[in-house]
């Protein structure tokens, strides 16, 4: 069963997100999102754009920053689903702090 079936759940999971930023960093997060429908199945995703928490330290930014320029330069030698596949995701090196605190929800 997926996990995400519909958009009604999705919304659930949208807003659960927020809560557990809320709980987490101590302010709402702020950004942009969008809902989008995959062709072949009809799942619903979310794209998120959102702003760190003012909590942020300047070199947990940093590490964001070099996660995602690592990606686009994977992509752009891969190809976009190697490489995603090669780009490792958020953790102590890559977001420090903030980031453990997000894969710990």
């Amino acid at each position: 069963m997926p996990w995400v079936p519909d958009g009604r759940i999705l919304g659930r999971h949208r807003r659960a997100f927020g809560e557990a930023w809320y709980w987490g960093f101590g302010e709402r997060p702020i950004g942009f999102w969008s809902k989008e429908f995959q062709l072949a199945e009809g799942r619903p995703h979310l794209h998120l754009l959102t702003k760190g928490p003012d909590s942020m330290s300047d070199s947990d930014y940093c590490g964001f920053q070099m996660l995602t320029r690592l990606g686009n330069r994977n992509v752009r030698q891969s190809g976009k689903r190697n490489g995603r596949w090669w780009t490792p995701p958020i953790s102590q090196l890559f977001g420090g702090e903030t980031a453990t605190e997000m894969l710990r929800w």
